[in-house]
């Protein structure tokens, strides 16, 4: 239903109550860290394994910037074998 449409940031402001208002959802390594909204059960960010210093940020989740929408690009991403497609996405940018 999100449709798994999501940007990356270093850093999240986060309301106080998050902890409150989320349900944490951890497994295997415990490195992922999904936090999932306790009144509609969408999955507003998340800690992802593949890349643990950021959040993924669900984007209909995000509060409308009116004038301010920022210019956004969707990228495919091959989510079966993400350890593949982020080392090739690594390389690709460090040869720029």
């Amino acid at each position: 239903m999100r449709g798994n449409v999501h940007f990356m940031v270093t850093d999240l402001d986060l309301p106080e109550n998050f902890e409150d208002e989320t349900t944490l959802y951890e497994w295997g390594t415990k490195t992922a860290k999904r936090r999932f909204c306790k009144t509609c059960g969408i999955l507003p960010f998340y800690v992802p394994r593949s890349n643990p210093d950021s959040y993924g940020v669900t984007l209909k989740c995000v509060v409308d910037f009116g004038d301010n929408q920022p210019e956004i690009e969707i990228k495919d991403f091959d989510g079966v074998h993400w350890e593949e497609s982020l080392a090739m996405k690594i390389a690709k940018d460090t040869s720029k």
